[in-house]
């Protein structure tokens, strides 16, 4: 199975269930990215994105915050629904990369450019990143600060996530100790016993 292809059922496993546990995180999803439009931001950021992130993009083109009924204070983002926050459009990645690809005259890194931000928050200050050069998957903070995850690439990270998902086990992540639950149709990822992170009830999923 090709890598694209690997992807592709790892992100489905992600998909099913949200379409079966988490409506508001399955209706945050994006259309497709068409192969023009990836093929534009891959010019504009000057890199070439591994062929994971093509087929990911190619399934959708991010998530987008959409209302969630319920949700008084609109404290709820379903389209952050992955231990490190919500899958990016291409223009969300555009603006992430620009942050610590281009910090300013003197600062810049060539080498910070191969690393392409693929999730996180809304405002690109820290989330996941894909090197260009070996598909290595990790976590960026800006000011510019990064560390390999251990799933290695987007699918091993996809297949993470949904193997905690089925199983309704965690923690997920190397240091987060998170686990999947949750709040008014959204997918959340929290620390057990840790302040409520909304006023909606957020429930683990066992």
């Amino acid at each position: 199975m090709s890598e694209q292809d690997q992807v592709k059922v790892a992100f489905g496993r992600v998909e099913a269930w949200l379409s079966k546990h988490a409506p508001m995180s399955y209706q945050a999803l994006g259309a497709p990215a068409s192969e023009a439009e990836i093929a534009a931001a891959e010019t504009g950021m000057n890199v070439a994105f591994p062929g994971e992130l093509r087929a990911l993009l190619g399934l959708h083109n991010g998530a987008e915050w959409c209302e969630v009924e319920g949700d008084e204070e609109g404290e709820l983002n379903p389209a952050a629904f992955l231990p490190h926050g919500a899958l990016y459009s291409l223009e969300q990645m555009r603006q992430a990369h620009t942050l610590y690809a281009n910090p300013g005259p003197g600062i810049g890194d060539a080498a910070l450019r191969t690393r392409v931000p693929w999730a996180g928050d809304d405002d690109g200050f820290y989330g996941l990143y894909v090197d260009t050069d070996g598909g290595q998957v990790g976590r960026f903070s800006n000011p510019p600060e990064f560390w390999p995850l251990p799933y290695e690439t987007i699918t091993g990270y996809l297949t993470a996530v949904a193997d905690c998902l089925e199983s309704g086990h965690g923690p997920f992540a190397e240091d987060s100790h998170k686990v999947p639950g949750l709040a008014a149709g959204c997918l959340l990822w929290e620390r057990p016993g840790a302040a409520a992170p909304t006023s909606v009830e957020w429930v683990p999923v066992r």
